[in-house]
């Protein structure tokens, strides 16, 4: 996920973080609380599946993730869903994190 993303000499760069796809702040955050907060989020992994992003114009972020095998995988690829359409355009990533910290705030008020 985050080599998708940042890694910009791995070959899958250009269809994830070349087209502005990026993992939410809370996933990256240091010493380990970035992936103590995906677990909380998503769950470990189950058997069989691996992760998948509802919209694949979309960021990696708790409300776009989910474990998924690959048969939902192949079928949630872009050149699949808009065939006929243009894609929307990928989420500005400021108002990605803006609508994250307004979701988790509703999730937990306390």
């Amino acid at each position: 996920m985050k080599e998708r993303c940042y890694g910009t000499t791995k070959p899958e760069y250009p269809n994830y973080g070349g087209r502005g796809i990026r993992v939410c702040e809370r996933w990256r955050l240091r010493h380990g609380e970035g992936f103590r907060n995906f677990l909380a989020d998503m769950g470990p992994r189950p058997i069989g599946k691996t992760l998948d992003r509802i919209n694949p114009q979309g960021h990696y972020e708790p409300t776009n993730c989910r474990w998924a095998d690959w048969k939902v995988q192949r079928e949630n690829q872009g050149r699949v869903i808009w065939v006929h359409v243009e894609p929307p355009p990928v989420e500005d990533v400021a108002a990605m994190e803006a609508r994250i910290q307004k979701e988790m705030a509703e999730l937990m008020p306390f």
